[in-house]
């Protein structure tokens, strides 16, 4: 089996496995049992996803999709987890919810490095706007643009502040 233990995806996922179990010990007892045990076995499942996909090598293609897979439906599960109001503060859900999109912005090269794509260099997925807070702000506020192409600024007119836009990040995959 290939070493997995430097890769920054393997760390990234130990680091939300970690935070979520932790996070789920103070989740309402409402939730112990479906949502928090869906949020502990995906993120095993990712990092199992991890290692598996850097350890094959005939069938690599088909387990980096599946990593892919499985990091996308643990953004959704994290994202469920703020809708319900489980996680105990915003800046715990706002934690997992920046691993999260790491997690997928690394499984997502992985898959791009297989086609041969470049990275998306649409104009809706800045990496950093000029005069943001910091290079991860982007991630947490893609704003919407006007008719005339011109966006508008991430609060002006988003409808909303950071928890709406992290809410859109994670379930639109930036």
């Amino acid at each position: 089996m290939a070493r997995y233990d430097h890769l920054p995806i393997w760390k990234d996922a130990v680091a939300l496995a970690t935070l979520l179990e932790e996070a789920v010990r103070r989740f309402p007892r409402y939730h112990k049992y479906a949502l928090c045990t869906d949020l502990r076995r995906q993120a095993y499942a990712v990092c199992r996803g991890v290692v598996v996909a850097n350890g094959e090598r005939e069938g690599w293609a088909r387990a980096v999709e599946r990593l892919a897979v499985t990091v996308e439906k643990l953004k959704l599960l994290v994202q469920m987890g703020k809708e319900v109001k489980a996680f105990a503060s915003f800046k715990e859900f706002e934690r997992a919810a920046e691993l999260a999109v790491a997690l997928s912005k690394q499984s997502g090269g992985w898959r791009r490095s297989l086609t041969g794509d470049e990275a998306d260099t649409s104009p809706r997925r800045p990496t950093h706007w000029p005069g943001s807070r910091s290079p991860g702000w982007a991630e947490a506020c893609t704003p919407p643009y006007r008719k005339d192409g011109r966006r508008v600024g991430c609060h002006e007119g988003s409808g909303g502040g950071l928890s709406e836009n992290f809410g859109r990040a994670l379930v639109g995959g930036l």
